[in-house]
């Protein structure tokens, strides 16, 4: 009888702990890349667990611009590139407007001039390079220079030094 009460509780509690677990829904998150970047450059605007459903429009503001729409998918996810506005300078806020009223916000840098290096996340491979090493061009090109003055200068001495032998005269 106690394995039968047993079973039966054991019946109760299992599916209402199921489905509970099912209802439960991750926050959404948003990346952005790169972090820091100039007005006018593209970012990508990586987001999971958005709050609505598949072909939703997704509205992604930059520094309070409205920058497009990104469609979401099955998972609530989208990934997208948008442009920096050209206004945008200092810290600024990267909002994504998903359903229900979830606002999802990353702060990414905007800076006028040149930028470190970084890594875009554009896949043209149109990212920044670091400059390695220095400019050796001119150092090899003087070297080389050097090099032929110096080997001028070994057949001038050697052509002195050495004079053309007379011919021989045969004694007969």
């Amino acid at each position: 009888m106690k394995l039968l009460i047993l079973a039966a509780a054991a019946l109760l509690v299992f599916p209402a702990s199921a489905g509970a677990q099912g209802g439960y829904n991750p926050p959404g998150t948003i990346t952005v890349t790169p972090q820091t970047v100039e007005p006018g450059e593209r970012v990508r605007v990586r987001v999971t667990n958005c709050d609505g459903e598949a072909g939703d429009e997704i509205t992604v503001l930059i520094d309070g611009v409205d920058v497009g729409t990104a469609t979401l998918n099955a998972n609530g996810r989208f990934n997208e590139f948008f442009t920096v506005p050209d206004e945008a300078e200092g810290d600024v806020e990267v909002v994504a407007l998903c359903g229900n009223g979830e606002v999802l916000t990353a702060i990414i840098t905007v800076v006028i001039g040149d930028l470190p290096f970084q890594d875009d996340g554009d896949p043209d491979g149109n990212g920044n390079l670091p400059l390695t090493g220095a400019n050796t061009m001119p150092l090899a090109r003087a070297g080389a220079g050097l090099l032929a003055v110096g080997a001028v200068l070994l057949l001038i001495v050697g052509r002195r030094n050495n004079p053309e032998p007379e011919p021989a005269h045969a004694e007969y």
